[in-house]
């Protein structure tokens, strides 16, 4: 019991610290869910922007199925939409006047995530 919670301890450390590196290298972004424990079906969603372009779900290691698009707020049409199980699963770049926001979907269970949105 203790050491399957030293485990996760130490795996929530381990994914905190990467997503925190990976955080600094990308200038012009914006978390809209950071570090959280995925779970199969939950998704998240930024705040509406017109200066957002691209979308990213970062993940603590590839192999957990994910998707991430961008959302428009006229049409509500999905646009650069990607599914895959990479470490970092990008949306296409869509460059609009129109408000959208960032999307993420995890198909997956049981790692952590931080989905982003960038300007």
């Amino acid at each position: 019991m203790i050491r399957n919670r030293i485990r996760v301890f130490v795996a929530a450390c381990v994914a905190g610290a990467a997503l925190a590196t990976a955080t600094s290298a990308f200038a012009g972004a914006s978390a809209f869910i950071y570090g959280h424990y995925w779970s199969a079906g939950q998704s998240a969603s930024s705040a509406y922007s017109s200066s957002w372009y691209k979308a990213s779900f970062n993940k603590q290691s590839g192999g957990y199925d994910t998707t991430i698009t961008l959302i428009d707020n006229v049409s509500y049409s999905w646009h650069g939409t990607h599914r895959d199980s990479n470490l970092v699963t990008f949306s296409d770049a869509w460059f609009s006047s129109v408000g959208k926001k960032g999307y993420c979907k995890a198909w997956s269970s049981n790692f952590y995530g931080s989905c982003y949105v960038y300007n």
